[in-house]
């Protein structure tokens, strides 16, 4: 089990450079905050509004996303005092911060693809799996480079990355 941030959570739904590593962790289990989903799907609404993404296949991910169990989600009400106070020690956003109080909280690694939280989750005793291109590194074990894979049925949605486009 492992604590997935936005960041990480979002490059792989929009299959940004990078999404392939994700897999693997999602497939080990992920517990995340309902934060993330919602910045994930603010993701896909700006695709769509960018003209990047058909509005009827991002519903169709929203939905089939929140309906595979994939990812475990946690309010992070009990979180915000702890994620305030290491926001404002490492002076960085609480967006990021509430991440790093899950992972201490629950004593998990953290994957994510902002390096500047990994380092903050690192200073703070997380261990923190830092995601991009394809491959991730283990911060502080920068020469373990590790590649995933993802079973296409975990997700409904996996099949219809084709549609999804970048600019």
């Amino acid at each position: 089990m492992i604590v997935i941030d936005s960041s990480a959570l979002t490059k792989y739904i929009l299959r940004e450079e990078g999404w392939r590593e994700v897999r693997k962790y999602l497939e080990e289990g992920c517990v995340t905050l309902d934060l993330a989903i919602k910045e994930t799907i603010n993701a896909l609404w700006k695709r769509v509004l960018m003209g990047n993404l058909d509005e009827g296949y991002a519903k169709e991910v929203v939905r089939s996303f929140l309906e595979s169990g994939i990812v475990k989600v946690e309010e992070q009400d009990q979180l915000l005092e702890e994620a305030f106070s290491i926001a404002v020690k490492r002076k960085m956003m609480v967006y990021d911060s509430v991440f790093i109080a899950l992972a201490k909280k629950k004593g998990l690694p953290l994957l994510t693809s902002d390096r500047k939280q990994a380092e903050v989750a690192e200073e703070e005793g997380v261990k923190t799996i830092l995601t991009w291109l394809d491959v991730s590194v283990s911060m502080g074990e920068e020469n373990e480079l590790e590649r995933s894979y993802f079973t296409l049925q975990r997700l409904k949605v996996l099949g219809r990355s084709q549609r999804i486009t970048t600019t």
